[in-house]
């Protein structure tokens, strides 16, 4: 890591709400890395955990302004800088994390960690286009850790990202009271039956699981 980069990353981490957590960098080899995330607003019961789209694009930094606004809304927000992006990119030597490091399911596992650290039981997990791909995959691995969801543009799998490029899919799974009008959605469902409401490209089915 440079200076230059030293110095924006520790500028970063000493924004409010910010802080880490010490997570294995692979499975199976030894070592660690500090994964970052930010919390704002009145903490509750059951946070939104809001897991943008990407991949590559950090959390901490570029969403500073809608966390204010959520804030102002009286939402209570986690955002996780995924590992490999912006604050959770490097080790603790300074180097890049490597790509065996950078899997799916060490990224979901990830969001469980941070609920760990931040003394929540269950969150609203709230993802757009990639990153509902991790907020399902979220509810495959941590399905007690959820509370509700929301799938926003969900990507449904390679085939039907080639089919249907642009964001004209939409599963959502109840959106709880403030959510909608945060987020612009409206439609809602029961969360304990986790049925939805959804519409798809033609011959493009919706997420496995989301009946």
């Amino acid at each position: 890591m440079t200076a230059l980069r030293r110095h924006a990353h520790d500028r970063l981490a000493a924004l409010p709400g910010v802080r880490p957590v010490r997570r294995p960098i692979t499975d199976a080899a030894g070592g660690q890395f500090d994964l970052y995330f930010v919390r704002s607003g009145l903490k509750s019961a059951h946070p939104v955990l809001i897991i943008p789209g990407g991949p590559g694009v950090a959390s901490v930094a570029p969403y500073r302004g809608f966390r204010r606004r959520a804030a102002v809304a009286g939402l209570d927000v986690l955002m996780v800088e995924h590992r490999g992006v912006g604050l959770s990119r490097f080790d603790d030597n300074g180097a890049e994390l490597p790509p065996e490091a950078l899997t799916v399911n060490q990224a979901v596992d990830d969001l469980a960690a941070v609920l760990d650290d931040a003394g929540v039981g269950k969150a609203i997990v709230y993802g757009t286009s990639y990153g509902s791909y991790l907020a399902a995959g979220f509810g495959v691995r941590h399905r007690d850790r959820v509370h509700a969801m929301v799938l926003d543009s969900p990507v449904l799998s390679a085939h039907a990202t080639a089919i249907c490029p642009s964001p004209a899919t939409r599963t959502v799974v109840r959106p709880p009271s403030g959510i909608a009008s945060a987020t612009g959605s409206s439609a809602t469902t029961s969360p304990s039956s986790f049925k939805s409401k959804s519409r798809t490209c033609a011959g493009v089915a919706p997420l496995a699981g989301a009946r």
